[in-house]
């Protein structure tokens, strides 16, 4: 199956044959598209636009989702998941960099991506019940500029639960029916990916990353980063700068 990240602000028209015939439908902005191995479709867009594009066994979102996919599904509730939109942006700048390039991690990466997104899409049954008991989209998106703007600060649940006025207990139960991560988890998620982002670029010492995304303490920072990639910072900043290296001569 298909699933295509669009990352820029543009309209898209999506057609697909299904039972019924064929269908149209058009999206704007950021969006993600889920199209089921074989089906018959086109995309059509108004300008050009920075998007990753991924081709995924069945089974693998089969064991998540518990069911078939049978039309293209536009999945709303993932524009505003910001945990998936830095994996699908980390992905897509490890793919676009031919000397960072490691299958190992591309595969690591593709994996967890997948499976947040087949988390999303099996909310969808239960929209209505989600938007009765979880936080509202847009105290998501002021919580995730608030954490945003805030990586490098000591910021904790009584911060968040603040710009949405609810209490520390209730904020943190209603982030985790919106995101399935504690607010805690989310943070952690975000400024992980951020470090990431950042040791690819080949600009930075580790201890200014570390820095950059709230961790005082260097070592305690690359023991987390290994144990969520399974890769050691220090050797993903030591390829980064051979690769530009590389590129200046």
């Amino acid at each position: 199956m298909e699933i295509a990240f669009f990352f820029t602000p543009v309209a898209l028209r999506i057609g697909w044959a299904d039972s019924s015939g064929w269908r149209e439908r058009e999206i704007r902005g950021p969006h993600v598209c889920v199209i089921p191995a074989g089906l018959l479709h086109e995309c059509r867009l108004d300008s050009e636009t920075e998007l990753l594009v991924l081709y995924v066994e069945r089974s693998l979102f089969r064991r998540v989702i518990k069911e078939k996919l049978a039309s293209v599904i536009i999945a709303p509730s993932a524009h505003h998941d910001l945990v998936l939109w830095f994996l699908a942006m980390a992905l897509r700048q490890l793919c676009t960099d031919s000397a960072a390039r490691d299958a190992w991690m591309i595969d690591g990466i593709s994996a967890r991506l997948v499976r947040r997104l087949a988390g999303r899409l099996g909310t969808g049954g239960a929209e209505t019940d989600l938007r009765r008991r979880a936080l509202s989209l847009t105290a998501l998106d002021k919580v995730q500029r608030f954490m945003e703007a805030n990586l490098k600060h000591d910021i904790h649940v009584a911060d968040f639960a603040k710009q949405t006025g609810h209490s520390e207990a209730h904020f943190s139960e209603l982030f985790r029916a919106r995101t399935q991560l504690s607010p805690y988890q989310y943070l952690k998620e975000i400024r992980l990916l951020k470090a990431y982002q950042l040791i690819l670029t080949g600009d930075y010492l580790l201890r200014e990353i570390a820095l950059e995304v709230g961790y005082v303490n260097p070592d305690h920072f690359s023991e987390i980063f290994r144990k969520t990639f399974r890769e050691s910072p220090s050797v993903l900043l030591a390829r980064a700068r051979g690769a530009s290296e590389n590129s200046r001569r």
